[in-house]
């Protein structure tokens, strides 16, 4: 039986045994006593009586982590005279170690053990005692990392070591060399160990013990493979150290040592720094002035002490961050004999440095202060404001507000100036009260003197004296002063530009070089960037804190930079989020010109605008303009910049840093709601102020217990219950948006967003609502408007898409109002109705899409009615009628007296319903409401009414819905029955239908016609739903709807212009050698008529057939199109060709033929018509098939291809007019007999002629309907254009005419020498 301590809960394994425990911790010293875990049955026997030591490795569960419990360590005299070598295992029970933990292919930053031994932390042996831990008797297998006291640890480097330093054992053994970066992988360093009793720096690192190898993960800590330390060391255990990162700026954050004597010229004293210096950050000065640690040996008995420490390294620039350095101690002939607790040190802009002092290893030993670095001249700020120049007006700063120290050197614009010696006027220098110097500046031999600061007001120069500061001239030309904080708010020191003196040197004493590292173009600045912890940086209004006074063009920047907040990452906030009164430590707040970019933007540029702290009118946000910067999105969703230098010209610019936390919860499942009906927009009076009960969480707006949403657009004045109203300046987001961040403006009257509020983020929520994380708004008397309207954007209202039907219908949704008047009912029901409208103009006409708006539309209606429902104690009736809609509302309350069964009526429609019935089964009260939809039926198409037989349907009533709103028991006593009116001619031979709709057909379950007449049905139905009275026809047979004499003429009209096109095709073939144009765009034309002419006979011949298969009938419209199409395209290039012809007529080789290759033309004649095609399938693609497999004229679809044609008939007339201008003018200069005028008058002439014959009759098609003569014209005219070509092309030219003469002539020749009689033999 054996006690193991365990300190809290893990699960642990061993084996085939499972045991849930607490938290494994190693050692199992009793210290750590909490709770027992008894009867372990694996443990061995441990015997106190030897040196003995028990080891048990428990894995935990699932992460895989091996950690080595100790149990009670007894020790014993060992005899070396006795030693036997071993020929077995030294323990017990053999553990075995974990594959996975011991894979060479395993990744050590995943599969590791961790160390929790707190007495592994360093110490002075001043401060503890050795207690004897000893890492020779762990079996170490594997890889571990350290943990100190619960934060994350790391093996001290050795040049860290310090005198009598111990971590639990007699020799701490040290890391040889430094850690490796997270590129590097897996490294191998030295071990070193230090005896504890070691004080002589030489002899560090005295003992050599195994190597071990290191390994950086992300997440910035370290794992180790520890081994075994050679045995030959004394007592060795490894060391473990904790370096936190500060959750503060440390040069923003520290206490200042003004204590000369700690000066390295100081002798005498006795002082002790481990007395008084308790760990924190420190910045060092002497006499006020800026001063850092010696790098070099400092004589012993200075500073104030005996042992004078100073800092064994050079001290950081300030892109290096916080770095830790070694501290030595002279002991007089050895300037390192001692060697104390590592520091670490940072650099900080204003050319000062912090240093995180530790308490020495012993007393009488104190950090020096290097004194030789105490001339200002060479230690001081340069304030590069020209705001403070005498000529600069219109700012309020308040040098009060700034944290002065030290040394500063006046600049402006990068040249020498200095403070004026006689009176400023008022208002000038960026503030009110204009600080000048009540004395003459000192010569340099005259050291540093000190002179008094007047403040002028009013007429008295000297009406305000401030404190006195020092001044002193400096080689160069130049002076520094002393300033201090004034004794007054809005005053500054000034800048005299009359005393302007261009520079010939550096205005640093010091320069500072930048690491390769973080400037280098070729790194990744995700990888490689400061942090900026400041926490001032955060935004926030003026009135809720003061200006500080912090300046950000007297930092160094240099290189990329993270922002946090509060230990929380942060970003620079966009320009257009900016408020008013905003102040993020500065006078003016610099924000981001644009939007952050996504990670797969990489770096880009941003514009860098500033505001001014007391800018109220938002029209003068962002009117100052700073230098640009580089910005990038990294993986963990933060972003660094690549910050500069603001420009000096802007008055106290300080880059802001906001966070948006991702909330660890869904806003939409956890906001508080405001139902309060006074922040509506159309409520008036009242003064709420949002400032005294809003506090930053998220929120939910009801108006009444009705979803609602902030405003999009302008609020008058006086309304929302306050004075200025508060409206979101931006669009509301869509639920895949997620959480999105928006401005907030308030109106002054005459300008909607002369205020502007703190920006709040928004999420939209699934059930149609939005919930908003309001912060305290910028000012009181403003509060967040809530918009009880149903609003349609400017956007929508000027292009309405499916996106603002969308919209619109969302809002309708949100509507939970139980009662709403009569005419916000009717102003919402016009809305939806004119939605409608729109949708069917932008939308593709796919049944499903008509379906679903026609689905959106009923519900939206039937919502929308039931709300004019309200309780009455008698009868109740509501009538609205709109274009597009009829509704009547009829509601019975329990004493109503009814005498018989009511009847509800629109025009000429009526609804009769046994509503005294249904009453009486809801105790008393019900409601029925009837709507009548006029358009509805270009959604609702008779179409979707499916049946068996192939018949033609036709709508024959408007589309009529019934409900029973606010009625608990909604079931039916008595059918319902409903006259319908016809809106179309009955067909005798048409059977009638009664339908309901059931979201995707008409079907007609459990209704029935009752009767009919001419004018009018009455159908009944066993349920409410939307109905319709749908007729069915049988279709035609083939011709019977046609004229028997029209289809003959076009049959043998077609067929004779096929005849004539086959023959024009023939002689352009025989006769193209021979003719002098060029004949191809002649034969495509021919080409082109003849296909699309036969297409189109076969079509219609056969069309019967092809109706039945859609998609054959669409195709053969889409052939048809392009055929057509391309006939004019033909036509087109062929008067193209003849403008060229006729542009050259004065040219060599002007033939009509040498202009285009007939590939060329080959391509644009049939490409051209091709893409109109793919275009016209790609906008609409059910625009093809009608009932003759033609174009639909639905939407206008008719125009894909009278389009095309209009525009082609009218370049050719155009072309033609500049063709005859140009053949007047030639024939003015050239011999109009020549024959190639001729020609091409001739050529013109036919060319005129066949536009006018294949052209004219297309434009005759808009005016056929109705006109039996006409319909005859058109189609004789398109029938015979092929006959036209013949007559024109072949008949009517000469070079025709005469080839087919002569090959008539050797046919001729032919035949009578066929027909000679034969001679016979002999004669």
């Amino acid at each position: 039986m054996i006690s193991w301590e365990i300190l809290s809960g893990s699960r642990l394994t061993q084996g085939n045994e499972v045991k849930q425990v607490p938290f494994i911790v190693s050692g199992g010293q009793k210290s750590f006593l909490k709770k027992k875990l008894q009867d372990v049955s694996y443990c061995t026997v441990c015997r106190p009586t030897d040196m003995y030591v028990s080891i048990h490795q428990f894995f935990i569960s699932p992460p895989g982590v091996t950690i080595a419990l100790l149990t009670t360590i007894t020790t014993s005299t060992a005899n070396v005279n006795t030693v036997i070598p071993l020929n077995a295992s030294t323990t017990g029970n053999s553990t075995a170690t974990p594959e996975s933990l011991n894979n060479a292919t395993s990744d050590p930053c995943n599969v590791y053990r961790v160390l929790y031994d707190d007495w592994r932390g360093t110490s002075s042996l001043n401060n503890t005692r050795v207690r004897g831990f000893d890492d020779t008797l762990v079996e170490w297998s594997g890889w571990y990392r350290l943990y100190l006291q619960g934060k994350s640890a790391q093996i001290p480097e050795s040049n860290w070591c310090w005198s009598y330093m111990t971590c639990g054992g007699y020799t701490s053994l040290l890391l040889g060399g430094s850690h490796p970066l997270p590129q590097d992988g897996i490294v191998t360093r030295e071990v070193y160990g230090t005896y504890v009793y070691t004080v002589d720096s030489r002899w560090y690192n005295s003992y050599r013990s195994k190597s071990i190898q290191v390994k950086t993960c992300p997440g910035n800590y370290y794992v180790y493979r520890l081994v075994k330390p050679a045995v030959s060391i004394p007592v060795p255990t490894y060391c473990a150290v904790v370096f936190d990162s500060p959750t503060y700026d440390p040069c923003n954050n520290y206490t200042s040592l003004n204590q000369p004597w700690r000066g390295t010229n100081e002798t005498g004293g006795s002082f002790c720094d481990s007395n008084f210096i308790s760990t924190g950050w420190y910045r060092l000065l002497y006499n006020g002035m800026n001063i850092r640690m010696p790098e070099s040996c400092v004589n012993r008995s200075r500073c104030g002490t005996d042992i004078t420490l100073w800092l064994n390294g050079s001290h950081p620039q300030i892109e290096d961050g916080i770095v830790t350095r070694g501290v030595c101690g002279n002991s007089g002939s050895d300037c390192c004999y001692f060697s104390s607790t590592p520091i670490r040190v940072k650099s900080c802009p204003g050319n000062y440095y912090v240093y995180e002092f530790v308490r020495p290893f012993t007393c009488n030993s104190v950090y020096c202060a290097a004194a030789d670095l105490s001339d200002p001249c060479n230690n001081y700020t340069a304030l590069d404001q020209p705001w403070r120049g005498t000529n600069a007006t219109g700012l309020w700063v308040c040098d009060r507000n700034f944290n002065w120290i030290g040394w500063y050197r006046l600049l402006y614009y990068g040249m020498n100036i200095r403070m004026p010696e006689s009176c400023v006027n008022e208002y000038r220098c960026g503030a009110s009260i204009t600080l000048w110097l009540n004395g003459s500046h000192p010569q340099i031999q005259d050291g540093i003197v000190t002179r008094g600061v007047c403040g002028r007001s009013g007429s008295v120069c000297c009406y305000y004296s401030s404190t006195s500061i020092r001044v002193k001239a400096c080689p160069g030309n130049y002076y520094i002063y002393e300033f201090v904080r004034p004794t007054v708010c809005y005053s500054t020191y000034c800048a005299d530009v009359n005393t302007i003196i261009p520079l010939n040197a550096s205005t640093t004493g010091n320069s500072t070089a930048t690491p390769e590292s973080l400037n280098n173009a070729t790194s990744d600045p995700c990888n490689v960037y400061r942090v900026l912890y400041d926490d001032w940086r955060g935004t926030s209004s003026l009135n809720n804190t003061s200006v500080r006074g912090f300046d950000d063009t007297l930092v160094e920047w240099s290189g990329w930079y993270r922002l946090y907040l509060q230990g929380k990452s942060a970003q620079i906030p966009e320009s257009n989020w900016c408020w008013s009164y905003m102040t993020c430590g500065g006078y003016t707040s610099l924000l981001l010109g644009g939007s952050h970019p996504l990670p797969q933007d990489g770096i880009v540029t941003r514009e860098v605008y500033g505001t001014y702290v007391y800018t109220v009118d938002s029209r003068w946000y962002n009117s100052y303009r700073s230098k640009s910067i580089q910005v990038k999105a990294c993986p963990g969703n933060f972003y660094v910049y690549r910050l500069v230098k603001p420009a000096v010209s802007i008055p106290v610019p300080t880059y802001c840093a906001v966070v948006f936390d991702s909330p660890t919860y869904d806003p939409c499942n956890n906001y508080t709601s405001l139902n309060q009906p006074w922040r509506g927009t159309n409520e008036t009076g009242g003064s709420f102020c949002d400032s005294n009960f809003i506090s930053t969480g998220w929120y939910r707006l009801l108006y009444n217990g009705m979803n609602i949403r902030m405003p999009e657009s302008c609020v008058n004045r006086s309304r929302c219950g306050t004075d200025i109203t508060l409206w979101l300046n931006g669009s509301h987001p869509q639920i895949e948006d997620g959480i999105v961040t928006r401005g907030v403006c308030g109106n002054s009257g005459s300008d909607c967003c002369y205020f502007s509020s703190t920006p709040i983020r928004v999420k939209s929520c699934p059930e149609n609502y939005y919930v908003y994380e309001f912060v305290r708004p910028f000012t009181c008397n403003s509060v967040y408007c809530a918009d009880p309207n149903i609003t349609v954007s400017e956007d929508c209202k000027i292009n309405f898409t499916s996106k603002c039907g969308e919209d619109l219908f969302n809002q309708l949704e949100n509507i939970t109002a139980q009662v709403l008047p009569p005419q916000v009912v009717t102003k919402y029901l016009d809305m939806v109705l004119n939605a409608q409208d729109q949708l069917l103009k932008v939308e593709a006409a796919s049944p499903d899409k008509l379906a679903s708006i026609g689905n959106t539309v009923l519900n939206r209606t039937e919502k929308l009615v039931s709300t004019l429902v309200k309780p009455t104690e008698t009868t109740d009736s509501v009538n609205i009628s709109l274009n597009g809609l009829d509704l009547q509302v009829f509601v019975v309350g329990p004493k109503a007296y009814l005498n018989e069964i009511p009847q509800l009526r629109i025009n000429s429609t009526q609804m009769e319903i046994d509503l005294i019935q249904i009453s009486e089964n809801n105790n008393g009260s019900a409601a029925a409401a009837f709507m009548s939809f006029t358009s509805m039926a270009t959604m609702l198409k008779p179409s979707f009414f499916n049946t068996s037989n192939n018949t033609v349907k036709t709508m024959m009533s408007m589309v009529v819905s019934a409900t029973l709103p606010k009625t608990t028991n909604t079931k039916l006593t008595t059918p319902v029955n409903f006259t319908l009116e016809h809106i179309t001619e009955l067909d005798p031979n048409g059977t009638l239908s009664c339908v309901y709709w059931n979201n995707t057909e008409w079907i007609v379950d459990g209704c029935e016609l009752l009767q009919t007449n001419i004018s009018h049905s009455v159908c009944s139905c066993v349920h409410l739903s939307t109905f319709a009275l749908i007729m069915q026809v049988n279709p035609p047979p083939p011709g019977d709807n046609s004229d028997p004499l029209l289809e003959l003429l076009s049959m043998v009209a077609v067929g004779v212009g096929l005849l004539f096109l086959s023959l024009s095709l023939l002689t352009f073939a025989l006769c193209q050698q021979n003719l002098k144009v060029n004949v191809v765009p002649r034969i495509n034309l021919c080409i082109s008529l003849f296909l699309a002419h036969l297409l189109f006979i076969l079509t219609q011949e056969f069309l019967q057939y092809i109706r039945a298969d859609q998609l054959m009938c669409a195709v053969l419209a889409g052939v048809l199109h392009f055929l057509f199409l391309s006939a004019f395209v033909w036509m087109f290039i062929e008067a193209v060709l003849l403008l060229i012809s006729v542009k050259n007529l004065t040219k060599i080789k002007s033939m009509q033929r040498n202009v285009l290759g007939w590939k060329c033309l080959i391509v644009i004649g049939y490409v051209i018509p091709l893409v109109v095609v793919g275009v016209s399938v790609g906008l609409f693609p059910d625009g093809y098939g009608s009932e003759q497999c033609w174009i639909k004229t639905d939407r206008n679809f008719v125009w894909s291809f009278l389009g095309p044609v209009c525009f082609i008939i009218t370049l050719n007339f155009i072309f033609f007019i500049v063709i005859i201008l140009t053949l007047r003018n030639t024939m003015a200069q050239v011999n109009s007999k020549s024959s190639q005028i001729k020609q091409l008058r001739t050529l013109v002439f036919k060319t005129l002629i066949q536009i006018v014959i294949l052209g004219c009759p297309w434009i005759l098609g808009f005016f056929t309907q109705g006109s039996k003569v006409l319909e005859i014209v058109f189609l004789f005219l398109n029938s015979q254009q092929g006959t036209f070509i013949f007559l024109v092309y072949c008949v009517l030219n000469q070079e025709v005419c005469k080839h087919y003469w002569d090959l008539y002539k050797v046919f001729s020749q032919e035949k009578s020498k066929l027909m000679l009689p034969h001679r016979p033999y002999g004669h």
